[in-house]
């Protein structure tokens, strides 16, 4: 018999593009590459130049400076063949992602102003270079590829921040990972691996809210933006002998060595049993790294995983050890898509510094319940 779980799996797996289970990182990078080329020739159409500045206009109006969706971009521009051409690369690279149907596109355009502009925004787009961010593990990057109005190549100093203004194509992080955590989540509950109580925050429901963050990572090139990062929180279900897992979303982690206070909900312990819950901390750190197959493969992982009751602490460290273990190799190596495991957080237990099993992030968590008690604020 076909159960459930095992059928979301098939389905998911087969709703993933053939093409897509084999997309490698260089043909990504030409995708980005050749978007950028056409994108450096589009900004002399002053259609196309203005509608760009206006947006990073707006956006910097609003003190942000966090790129502008393609999307928006060319939403209002007509389907011109070099439109087209760009849209048509923000579809497949929302695909590569796994996020068709959860986005309508993970492509940006951000801006790079070297110190002395002071935040200043160049009055003129169309002698900007359009870099991206090379291909492979970044601690090796010694070049970044940047291209003209004429689709000329140039190289830029991958450690040394250019004294020039540049315009940086990559993909959206925050969007790609707001998507994912929807995808994976909706998966997971498809699959009865994922029970959600409504009363989690009501008066009386006990909390593990996670106070303070640091990650140790080594310092990333100039073009790198922030991190994409979120978190696996698994256990067992209250009340029953089978894996919970959850998927939060961690966007205020914009970089590391900064210490976050984001006092956020990590453990709702109406949706968990035995007392202890993982959480593990994952970025994409690659343009590869597709939502969709990595949920398909942590489902995979856990068809056959329903812990016995006792020992509880086991049975929870095992789903822990069955979601890395799911994961493909080159996540768990030189990428450094896998950051930390923090194993078997208890209810009701505060931690201040503990350090993940991996000593690259440091954490502080503190139980909370609602309207009795707050976590204090530091």
């Amino acid at each position: 018999m076909i159960t459930r779980t095992r059928l979301w799996v098939a389905l998911l797996a087969v709703t993933i593009p053939l093409s897509l289970h084999a997309a490698d990182t260089q043909t990504i990078q030409q995708i980005k590459e050749d978007t950028a080329k056409t994108i450096a020739k589009q900004l002399q159409d002053p259609n196309f130049s203005q509608a760009a500045s206006r947006l990073f206009a707006a956006q910097a109006g609003a003190g942000e400076r966090e790129g502008i969706s393609l999307h928006a971009l060319t939403a209002n521009l007509g389907q011109s063949g070099e439109i087209s051409r760009i849209d048509d690369a923000n579809r497949k690279l929302t695909a590569a992602k796994g996020l068709n149907g959860w986005s309508e596109g993970i492509l940006r355009l951000r801006i790079h102003l070297p110190s002395h502009a002071a935040g200043r925004l160049p009055s003129e787009l169309g002698d900007l270079l359009v870099a991206v961010e090379p291909a492979g593990d970044d601690r090796h990057w010694t070049s970044v590829p940047a291209f003209d109005a004429s689709g000329k190549r140039h190289d830029l100093d991958a450690q040394t921040p250019p004294a020039i203004p540049v315009l940086v194509l990559d993909l959206d992080s925050q969007e790609s990972v707001r998507a994912g955590v929807m995808l994976m989540n909706d998966a997971l509950r498809q699959a009865n691996l994922q029970t959600r109580h409504t009363d989690a925050a009501e008066e009386g429901a006990q909390l593990t809210v996670l106070t303070k963050i640091h990650l140790n990572n080594d310092e990333e090139p100039w073009i790198k933006g922030k991190a994409e990062i979120f978190a696996i929180v698994s256990g067992i279900k209250q009340g029953k002998a089978e894996p919970q897992v959850e998927v939060k979303d961690m966007k205020y982690l914009d970089y590391d060595k900064t210490t976050y206070k984001p006092y956020q909900d990590m453990v709702s312990w109406a949706n968990y049993g035995a007392g202890v819950a993982n959480v593990q901390l994952f970025e994409r750190d690659q343009d590869d790294l597709n939502y969709a197959e990595l949920v398909s493969r942590i489902l995979g992982a856990l068809i056959n995983k329903v812990p016995v009751p006792k020992p509880a602490a086991a049975a929870v460290s095992a789903i822990g050890e069955a979601i890395l273990g799911a994961l493909p190799k080159s996540l768990l190596t030189d990428n450094n898509d896998y950051v930390d495991s923090f194993y078997l957080v208890e209810k009701g237990r505060g931690y201040t510094d503990l350090v993940g099993a991996r000593a690259n992030a440091t954490a502080s968590f503190c139980p909370h319940v609602v309207g009795v008690d707050d976590c204090p604020r530091q």
